[in-house]
């Protein structure tokens, strides 16, 4: 299910940023390793071809049977080509409000 498919982020964000959540059963660093190398090139690959796609990295839950991957990108099609691009499953695309170091990414909550 891709929440937000086809919503693009409004112009005063520089840089939207999407989770996707993987269901991923026994998730260990193995599986984890082998999906980011999959999506990381994925997304040079949607780069080369034009989309302005950035893979951010993945973190994985193993007591949530799960993987969280962050990307930047002008929409969430954007992120699900790009993951379709990998071949990895994807259960959710959802925008998210990204915060690093104090300084805002997506500027639509200011807090």
């Amino acid at each position: 299910m891709r929440e937000g498919a086809g919503e693009r982020a409004s112009e005063a964000d520089a840089e939207p940023v999407y989770l996707a959540e993987h269901y991923l059963p026994g998730v260990d660093a193995r599986r984890v390793d082998a999906h980011v190398s999959r999506l990381a090139e994925a997304a040079e690959g949607a780069r080369r071809n034009g989309l302005e796609v950035l893979f951010l990295g993945s973190a994985g839950l193993p007591g949530d049977e799960s993987l969280l991957s962050l990307f930047s990108a002008p929409s969430a099609d954007e992120v699900a080509h790009t993951i379709e691009l990998a071949e990895v499953s994807v259960d959710r695309i959802v925008p998210v409000l990204w915060r690093t170091g104090g300084s805002a990414i997506d500027e639509r909550d200011p807090r």
